[in-house]
């Protein structure tokens, strides 16, 4: 059905965006029959679209009346909705692993982490980067450690610097 397809796009463009917006938006159709549409508003290339999603069919047109709105309806697009917002957040966060090797690389902690290795961002960084060999990760780091001259480095930005300078 062409709904479901207009469905699975939506769905990935809000994968793909930085913000999500739910609009309801109270509507009279031709035919005097009143609804109102569940639209969608996120960014795509930058700028900010609508996207129609469903319509409700609330069973009056007063306030108390629009809560009523079929159980039914609210359920299921609150559950489509919940589940679109729940995937897009299982996915931004899905990374965060990634920056924990930043934390082997900073300068200012060296002659701490040389006291007391850091064996669980080690780990934690070769199960991100699973291409990484542990045990030559570990000597590396190590040496690095105990040089005094990446020691009296500030940042991370002086340690590629100097790394790269040195075509280490």
């Amino acid at each position: 059905c062409m709904l479901e397809v207009c469905h699975d796009e939506i769905t990935i463009e809000i994968k793909k965006s930085t913000f999500v917006a739910i609009i309801a938006d109270e509507t009279t159709d031709v035919s005097t029959i009143f609804q109102l549409a569940l639209i969608y508003r996120y960014m795509v290339g930058g700028k900010p679209v609508d996207r129609f999603w469903s319509f409700l069919k609330p069973v009056g047109h007063g306030a108390e009346r629009r809560v009523d709105t079929s159980t039914e309806d609210k359920n299921r697009e609150l559950k489509e909705v919940c589940d679109i917002i729940i995937c897009q957040a299982k996915e931004r966060f899905n990374f965060t692993g990634h920056l924990v090797a930043s934390n082997l690389l900073l300068p200012e902690k060296f002659s701490d982490l040389l006291k007391k290795f850091p064996e669980n961002y080690l780990k934690q960084t070769v199960e991100s980067y699973p291409f990484l060999d542990i045990n030559k990760l570990r000597t590396e780091l190590s040496l690095i450690y105990q040089r005094i001259e990446f020691r009296n480095l500030s940042g991370a930005l002086s340690l590629n610097t100097f790394l790269n300078s040195n075509n280490l």
